[in-house]
């Protein structure tokens, strides 16, 4: 299964590698981005294109539908963070949420989810 919908933009990996259909934060400048490593900053979910290494590009879904790859049993319609390895978790109050689950799944499965950001309350 690839992604299904929506805007997808080119950037440079900063720092770590970063896997398929994992969450990224925003970088030191416009044109990069890195591994989210927790629930601030984020700013999109990884294609299904492979692992990108630091300094080549990686594609970066920003709306709409598509797919995640999760770090903890989630149920459809949670409201997703980021947890570690950039997985998707279940999203406390306070914390940044990057997407809504469409379907549950249990840690390390992948995904259908709706690309959202705002703050949880």
């Amino acid at each position: 299964m690839s992604n299904i919908n929506g805007n997808v933009f080119s950037y440079i990996v900063e720092g770590d590698s970063i896997p398929a259909r994992r969450i990224v934060k925003y970088g030191t400048s416009d044109d990069k981005r890195s591994l989210a490593t927790n629930a601030t900053n984020l700013a999109g979910i990884t294609t299904d294109v492979g692992q990108s290494e630091a300094g080549q590009r990686v594609d970066v879904q920003e709306d709409g539908e598509c797919l995640l790859q999760l770090g903890t049993a989630v149920s459809a319609g949670a409201w997703l963070t980021c947890g570690v390895g950039g997985r998707g978790v279940v999203a406390a109050a306070g914390q940044e949420v990057v997407a809504r689950a469409k379907e549950s799944g249990i840690s390390d499965e992948i995904i259908r989810v709706n690309i959202t950001r705002f703050v949880k309350l």
